[in-house]
């Protein structure tokens, strides 16, 4: 298993990938999920609720393992796919899912009758 490191505040303010690890492979337990939620986290606001899906395992602080996370995602130096699949990766190495996310039902749009 990956420890979680420490990561500087010039670190996390400006974004670093050397926390990546050096072997990232294709498949892992739970990847699709895994992708999801890092993508939710780096297009989207998470909210609380979405923390509830996942657990950290055992000796995981789920602080410095999310500011980890954070901290590659904000890094320039890597291609945006490779950060994406690394902490997906690093995610699965650190939680456990609890459950997957929540199918949101689309609203349908009313047409307007109203001519123009």
């Amino acid at each position: 298993m990956v420890s979680v490191p420490k990561i500087s505040g010039r670190d996390h303010y400006f974004g670093n990938a050397d926390y990546l690890p050096s072997i990232i492979p294709p498949d892992f337990p739970n990847k699709s999920f895994f992708m999801q939620f890092v993508e939710k986290l780096f297009f989207e606001d998470i909210t609380p609720d979405h923390y509830n899906l996942i657990t950290p395992k055992p000796n995981i602080d789920q602080s410095k393992a999310i500011t980890t996370i954070t901290t590659i995602l904000r890094s320039f130096t890597r291609e945006h796919n490779e950060k994406l699949h690394g902490c997906a990766y690093l995610m699965n190495l650190w939680f456990d899912k609890l459950q997957d996310f929540p199918t949101i039902q689309k609203r349908k749009v009313k047409k307007s009758r109203t001519k123009l």
